[in-house]
């Protein structure tokens, strides 16, 4: 169940740094910028790999959230 949390935790994160940075810079360099921290929050996660493989296909918040549900 813990482990759920974390996964959770991670997501909201990932979602809200992104929400910042679209608010910040606009979306396109958001969406640019993200991909770097989804590596970095996804590390070491159950089915993160699979995460950081497609994190080049981002190209807005709902493909984070797309890919967010193979965590």
């Amino acid at each position: 169940m813990e482990e759920d949390e974390n996964i959770d935790d991670v997501k909201k994160t990932i979602l809200k740094h992104y929400d910042i940075l679209e608010e910040s810079y606009g979306k396109e360099k958001a969406t640019k910028d993200i991909r770097k921290h989804i590596i970095w929050y996804t590390s070491g996660l159950k089915n993160g790999k699979e995460v950081r493989v497609r994190v080049n296909e981002i190209d807005s918040k709902e493909k984070i959230e797309e890919l967010l549900k193979i965590l």
